[in-house]
């Protein structure tokens, strides 16, 4: 007979996947020091409103969390969601610079590599952007949270 282990709850689910132990993010001498409500340091004001709303929205998540992609080795996404539900992770990543040229380049790299791992637009991959003059917009990260989310 095969023994069945009981299916952990969500609560327990979630609770398990928050649990398990990254490496710390490495800030430089210098960058700023911005914290989200849930006091973890970020590396700009956009990806704390994001890790706010998160947290708000009681969406657990992991601040760049490593991820092994093939065509890309060991990469740090911005944020590791978990669908507890659906008991999977979805990955988002915010473009923030993009009016620069070379951080576009890799920003459309980095997305071709993440499709190449299956991870696709919409589904569980989600993606935020700004320029300095379009700044992110917090509805646009509602909508993109709640199609996934279903909220």
């Amino acid at each position: 007979h095969l023994i069945r282990q009981p299916r952990l709850s969500d609560e327990e689910y979630r609770d398990q996947w928050l649990s398990v132990q990254y490496p710390a993010s490495i800030f430089r001498e210098g960058e700023p020091e911005i914290y989200t409500e849930n006091g973890e340091r970020v590396r700009s004001k956009s990806e704390k409103m994001i890790a706010d709303r998160l947290y708000h929205l009681g969406i657990p998540y992991r601040y760049e969390c490593p991820l092994y992609l093939n065509g890309l080795g060991e990469i740090f996404p911005d944020f590791t969601l978990l669908h507890v539900k659906q008991r999977r992770e979805i990955i988002l990543e915010h473009f923030g610079l993009m009016d620069q040229p070379d951080y576009i380049e890799k920003a459309l790299h980095k997305i071709e590599i993440y499709e190449k791992n299956d991870y696709l637009p919409g589904k569980n991959l989600l993606i935020t952007h700004e320029t300095s003059r379009r700044p992110l917009d917090m509805r646009n990260v509602d909508k993109l949270i709640s199609q996934v989310f279903a909220l």
